[in-house]
């Protein structure tokens, strides 16, 4: 609304928004003039989205509030200026990042959206926000709710890139022969205590002479 866009092409400069980190802010403008929406409001949106780059979360909120004007847009960096308060001697307190050009679910997110990013990894690790409707919709009563996703794979992939999984022996360090006339309850038992005492235990899964066995082993 500040920058000038009609409401019928947000969507549509959403998306190109969207790529600012793909592109860069010079491909989307370019993509938001293709898409119709004039030169001068596409670098107004451009300069609202990339206002806090090398900013720290106090310096944008104030550059925000410069900027946009709008009673319900002031009441929305009221609630980011608390969740800064709130969080600043919590672990994510230092790792919170103001981030203009996140616009995602605008749909049904009704407060705060986030993304789990590494400087390590392209693309998000995870994401969520706020959404007090979402639930409502299912039990019939109003639920304030926040939530996220996490990228299990993404996470997992950046783990093992940066070795953070402890070498694990994948050789068993013992065989068990149980033989045709072996009781297989001691058996197991057997491989169970050798286990619980940090053993790498492998039990033939069939009772057959010990020749075989070995030969197996």
């Amino acid at each position: 609304e500040v920058t000038g866009i009609g409401q019928a092409l947000e969507g549509t400069a959403l998306v190109a928004i969207d790529k600012l980190d793909k592109l860069g802010p010079t491909g989307v403008r370019d993509e938001l003039v293709a898409r119709g929406i004039a030169p001068e409001a596409a670098q107004r949106l451009l300069d609202l989205t990339t206002v806090a780059q090398d900013k720290t979360n106090a310096q944008a909120l104030k550059a925000l509030r410069a900027m946009l004007p709008l009673p319900q847009a002031q009441q929305a960096l009221d609630d980011l200026e608390t969740l800064c308060q709130l969080t600043a001697e919590a672990p994510a307190g230092p790792r919170l990042c103001i981030a203009p050009a996140l616009a995602r679910g605008l749909s049904y997110y009704t407060g705060p959206i986030f993304e789990v990013v590494s400087e390590d990894f392209s693309g998000s690790l995870g994401g969520g926000g706020r959404y007090d409707n979402l639930v409502g919709m299912f039990s019939g009563k109003q639920v304030p709710a926040v939530g996220f996703s996490l990228g299990l794979e993404r996470i997992l992939l950046l783990m093992e890139e940066q070795q953070m999984f402890p070498a694990l022996p994948m050789a068993a360090q013992v065989m068990i022969c149980p033989l045709p006339d072996t009781p297989l309850a001691p058996v197991v038992g057997l491989t169970s205590r050798l286990r619980q005492a940090g053993i790498t235990v492998e039990l033939s899964p069939e009772q057959i002479r010990l020749g075989r066995q070995l030969a197996n082993a």
